[in-house]
């Protein structure tokens, strides 16, 4: 195709060609929600190759195809908005088994620190083994960032150079 055609004042000269942009458009579009629907749309098959009957089998073939998409898209909308499961961790172990406290970690927008009383020797490989790539933990406070105050190590807060209220 060529540039437009204009007439003397300039305007766009429209030709029996000049509508085909849009209609391949419109026809790309159609073929991509035809192929959408055929692909969400379709009857399930077993390991045989055999349609496997279900709700929606008994109505004429394109009501099929635009019920079971409109299934498919409801269960993937379920899975996004809702939880996995009721119970996200399992029932607590009787006691002396269960930890005193869980930790549960946000990782969005947040620096994350490890500051512990432990040697740096003795904890490394644990921390290495969450982070091999040192992509998530930015830093790694140890025993020699704490005060010893009448024989405990004492892990003072303020001097993490950051806003403790938030």
């Amino acid at each position: 195709m060529g540039a437009p055609r204009r007439d003397d004042e300039g305007k766009l000269i429209e030709d029996e060609f000049s509508h085909l942009p849009t209609a391949m458009q419109y026809l790309r579009r159609t073929w991509k929600e035809l192929t959408f629907y055929e692909k969400m749309g379709a009857p399930r098959r077993d390991d045989e190759g055999k349609l496997i009957e279900d709700e929606f089998s008994h109505l004429p073939t394109a009501m099929q195809y635009l019920r079971r998409t409109w299934k498919e898209l409801t269960f993937y909308e379920k899975m996004i908005k809702e939880p996995s499961r009721e119970k996200l961790l399992p029932d607590p172990l009787p006691a002396p088994y269960q930890p005193t406290y869980t930790l549960v970690l946000e990782f969005t927008d947040v620096l994350v620190v490890i500051f512990t009383t432990e040697n740096a020797f003795m904890i490394w490989p644990v921390i290495d083994k969450l982070d091999p790539e040192n992509k998530f933990i930015s830093y790694r406070l140890f025993r020699d960032s704490t005060h010893f105050v009448d024989g405990v190590h004492v892990k003072n807060l303020d001097g993490l150079n950051r806003d403790l209220s938030k």
